[in-house]
């Protein structure tokens, strides 16, 4: 399956396919090291699947009353976390950062334990994904609502949060270039908050609201967010935070990006 996730979204991406063998050797490594689902900050991104033996109806009884807490159970995969289409995204960035296994993958599993993780998991922990969505929907409320509300007419099930939700999963790896992404990272390193991606995310749709105004059907507004590598999320990111220092009239991004 992670063979196949690389081969799919590393592979054949003109950033990432000159790495995609150190891109595969750093995802497996993750799938099968057994310290990753207790080392995630925000707690285990999953309920880990845990193998018994099916033999043993008591093993099996005592596993689904705590799976993921003994410390000797044999987890699927190792790791505890089942992987998901677009999974090896988030080691692609760090081929650009060492190009041999012993230097990239410690980097890798360290920033995916206290960030990445938390773009996955359900839970009410702080920064994790539905308090990342939460977040989105409340800034672009707050700074596009009509464009908000525009979206929300279009389609009973269309909504800002459906547009953005694959940046917020994948941290905007594989939507925007390597450079670009690191960038990020390195500011949510920066920060120690994971929150910024959230933040630019609603950056990016307040950005392109006035083209969203103008859709009037699913598929326009799909189209007008389905490239945004040539944007410039740095100034962008940065116009949203600090409109109030930077003396902006309106905390339109667009306005400010103009102003740059």
């Amino acid at each position: 399956v992670l063979r196949l996730d690389v081969a799919e979204h590393c592979a054949s991406d003109v950033s990432y396919f000159p790495f995609d063998e150190i891109v595969e050797a750093m995802v497996l490594a993750l799938s099968r090291d057994s310290r990753i689902s207790r080392s995630c900050e925000s707690g285990p991104p999953q309920i880990p699947i845990v193998a018994v033996d099916a033999e043993s109806s008591s093993a099996a009884v005592e596993s689904e009353r705590a799976p993921a807490e003994g410390g000797g159970d044999l987890l699927v995969p190792p790791c505890g976390v089942v992987p998901f289409k677009g999974f090896s995204n988030y080691a692609c960035p760090f081929a650009f950062l060492a190009d041999r296994l012993e230097s990239a993958y410690p980097l890798f599993r360290a920033f995916y334990c206290r960030y990445l993780c938390r773009l996955h998991t359900l839970s009410s922990h702080p920064e994790t994904l539905l308090q990342l969505c939460s977040l989105f929907e409340s800034l672009v409320g707050t700074c596009a609502p009509r464009a908000a509300n525009h979206v929300s007419q279009l389609a009973p099930d269309v909504s800002p949060l459906r547009f953005a939700f694959p940046w917020l999963v994948t941290g905007f790896a594989g939507s925007l270039p390597a450079d670009l992404v690191l960038l990020l990272w390195d500011r949510v390193l920066g920060f120690d908050s994971a929150e910024l991606i959230a933040v630019l995310a609603a950056a990016v749709f307040c950005f392109r609201s006035r083209l969203v105004l103008s859709a009037r059907h699913r598929e326009e507004v799909e189209l007008i967010f389905a490239d945004i590598s040539g944007l410039k999320v740095m100034p962008l990111l940065q116009g949203f935070l600090f409109s109030a220092e930077l003396g902006a009239e309106s905390k339109n991004p667009a306005a400010l990006i103009d102003a740059m």
